[in-house]
């Protein structure tokens, strides 16, 4: 099967993925995108009543039930979801009495209006309507030719026949033909008159057409124009004008094209006839005939209603739990209290030093006194210093500090996190069915179709291998991107997985795809989030039977704590994207009118370990409770250590100090008694005695 497209100028060839029908001739085929139907025609094993479906979206052919008839050699139209056989023939040559006809809906065959006039004359041109049907010519048993119009009716009565005409001047049988605004054109076929057998070996080259308004009017029937025009009056039709179609046989008035998107042709038959506008244009009103220039320094892309103040940047992100860290104000309160205690201890030796009632009161605390120096030539009795007060005074400090360290140390700076990779085996000892929320969020940027909740008959998610309690499915168009959000809680996955976002809307391309997917993690407040978006090339979007692929990884994760502030386990997944994401099929706008499908798959693989996760206490309480106690008993060494060292060097100090003013006072002596001595010796006076 090939398809000719019009815009591009090009035949391309239909490959489907299964097996085609068996190879016939004379077969009739029905387009109703995006389906197409091959009925009868003759194998080489005979005549077939076979009715074969051809689907654009899944590239697949079906059969369905078969017809109740065999026949080949007819033409196909469509009324009304109906598909009525015209002008076939079986293996005689011989037409048939009534026009078979195919329900799409009910899949069943029935027949409908007895053909009194040409009960077996085939291949001739015809037309239904509801209603009644007109017929012109055929032919018989390949040895008699008619010229004859013909007008049979679905239901007869005394007042209402069926019709034949005078023979007229034209014999038609095997021509191509097509109904259009409100007449039957037919183009050659073969060849017969009174006195010639009817001949397909030799065609003729005839074009000619039926005013079926003029029967209608005479019979008084309803006149139901043609696919691409409208009824202007009772019995005359017009064509749609330019940015406008009728998509079916008696549509009273025309449908305008959407904004965003134009229509240069007059008789359009279909809203895919509409075109987005290209790449820097955009057209904000329905009913338009062509697109307007996009202004400077804006953003237009395909199918643009109205501009954008530029071209969207789209995000692209991974956001995974952080590294534990203890919170900064901890440290902050930790650093701040040492602070604080220095600044304390500080002004406590400013006071004892220059306030000397209490440097005087300094030596009742002393406890010190069993190892103070024995001074000579002095009872042996236990004695209390001012050094010694004031070392007792540092130590109970030294201990105040150290214990608000430690209290802080143990409530704030007391928790710890490892994290190891194990496989997924250790894993399912301790969860036997690894299972948790995660959500996908698919943006369809700058969307063609509508993107309703109401159109999930043609917008789809479907999974292979995800299983959830609870999952929903939700559609929301925000201004021109359409959003698929795909909910999973408490959901399992296998190793392999696929989520498929599909669209079969008409005009369902877009520009960009966007892909978010998040998943709770196993870390406590904390998720695992991808974000990561593909765009097209300029004048090009995506639409076709090739999706895009976006593949992740999800590495189990596990928590556990032994903390009352944490939760003591979560399950949870972290995300990682393991590939690149692949393109899908991209066209032009005027390839756009061949494919109806556009879709995304999310590929999910599990990892085959884990990660494993657990949160404790450094110290317990009995710990750091019995470290402090050693480490006051240290310090209280310590301090007597310095204490003892102190009071020496303080008294080889002082002992110095005493020196020094012995000899000041010897060398004061000394000259006083020089200045007496002189005194005496001139004025006899007597010398002061020295004691």
């Amino acid at each position: 099967m090939f398809l000719y497209n019009f815009n591009t100028q090009f035949w391309h060839e239909i490959k489907p993925k299964n097996y085609a029908p068996s190879s016939r001739i004379g077969a009739c085929g029905i387009l109703s995108f995006p389906k197409f139907y091959i009925l009868g025609g003759k194998t080489y094993s005979g005549v077939s009543d076979e009715i074969w479906e051809y689907d654009f979206i899944t590239n697949l052919y079906t059969k369905l039930r078969n017809s109740y008839l065999r026949f080949y050699g007819g033409q196909c139209q469509l009324l009304k979801d109906t598909i009525y056989v015209l002008g076939a023939k079986d293996e005689s040559y011989l037409g048939f009495e009534n026009v078979p006809f195919y329900n799409l809906i009910n899949n069943t065959w029935a027949s409908i209006f007895f053909r009194s006039f040409t009960s077996f004359f085939c291949e001739g041109v015809a037309v239904v309507f509801p209603g009644y049907m007109i017929e012109y010519g055929g032919q018989l048993s390949n040895k008699y030719g008619a010229a004859n119009l013909y007008l049979y009716r679905e239901k007869r009565d005394e007042l209402n026949q069926n019709w034949l005409s005078n023979w007229l001047w034209w014999y038609v049988f095997a021509a191509g033909y097509t109904y259009s605004n409100s007449k039957l054109v037919f183009y050659a076929g073969g060849i017969a008159s009174l006195v010639v057998t009817p001949s397909q070996t030799r065609p003729s080259n005839k074009f000619n057409y039926v005013h079926v308004e003029y029967v209608a009017k005479e019979f008084g029937l309803p006149l139901y124009c043609s696919k691409g025009s409208y009824l202007v009056s009772e019995y005359e039709c017009a064509y749609c004008p330019e940015g406008s179609y009728a998509s079916e046989i008696g549509d009273n008035n025309c449908t305008l094209c959407p904004p965003g998107t134009y229509n240069s042709k007059i008789g359009s038959t279909s809203k895919r006839q509409c075109y987005p506008c290209f790449e820097g244009y955009y057209n904000r009103a329905p009913g338009q005939k062509k697109c307007y220039s996009c202004p400077k320094m804006l953003y237009c892309p395909v199918g643009s209603i109205e501009p954008s103040t530029s071209k969207p940047k789209y995000l692209e992100q991974s956001i995974q739990p952080k590294q534990f860290n203890l919170q900064s104000s901890s440290y902050k309160i930790y650093d701040n209290f040492i602070i604080f205690s220095s600044v304390i201890l500080s002004c406590l030796v400013i006071v004892l030093l220059f306030i000397p009632f209490v440097r005087k009161k300094l030596k009742i605390l002393d406890v010190f006194s069993t190892i103070h120096k024995n001074e000579v030539d002095h009872p042996l009795i236990p004695r209390k210093t001012t050094i010694g007060g004031l070392f007792f005074l540092f130590f109970i400090c030294i201990c105040c500090v150290i214990f608000g360290l430690n209290i802080i140390r143990y409530f704030l700076l007391n928790v710890e996190e490892t994290k190891t990779l194990q496989p997924i085996s250790v894993f399912q000892n301790d969860v036997p069915q690894f299972s948790t929320d995660f959500n996908i969020t698919t943006t369809f940027h700058y969307y063609g179709g509508n993107c309703y909740n109401d159109t999930t008959d043609f917008i789809s998610m479907e999974t292979i291998g995800v299983k959830g309690k609870n999952i929903k499915k939700k559609i929301e168009k925000i201004e021109s991107n359409c959003k698929l959000y795909f909910i999973c809680k408490d959901c399992e996955i296998s190793s392999e997985n696929k989520i498929t976002f599909k669209s079969i809307e008409e005009n369902c391309f877009t520009k960009a795809i966007s892909i978010n997917i998040s998943s709770v993690s196993s870390i406590p407040e904390s998720y695992s989030i991808m974000t990561k978006s593909i765009e097209s090339e300029k004048n090009r979007i995506f639409i076709g039977n090739t999706p895009s692929k976006f593949a992740y990884s999800f590495t189990p994760s596990v928590f556990y704590s032994s903390i009352s502030d944490y939760p003591s386990s979560i399950k949870g997944y972290h995300l990682t994207e393991y590939s690149p994401p692949v393109y899908g099929s991209t066209y032009t706008v005027e390839e756009l009118i061949e494919f109806y499908k556009l879709s995304a798959d999310i590929l999910i693989n599990q990892r085959n370990f884990g990660l494993f996760t657990e949160r404790y206490q450094k110290q317990s309480i009995f710990v750091i409770a019995s470290a402090v106690l050693g480490l006051i008993s240290g310090i209280f060494s310590v301090v007597s250590f310095s204490m003892s060292l102190t009071e020496r060097i303080y008294e080889k100090i002082s002992k110095i100090i005493e020196s020094m003013h012995k000899v000041e006072r010897l060398f004061l002596r000394r000259l006083e008694l020089n200045r007496f001595n002189d005194q005496y010796d001139h004025f006899g006076i007597k010398p002061p005695v020295v004691k």
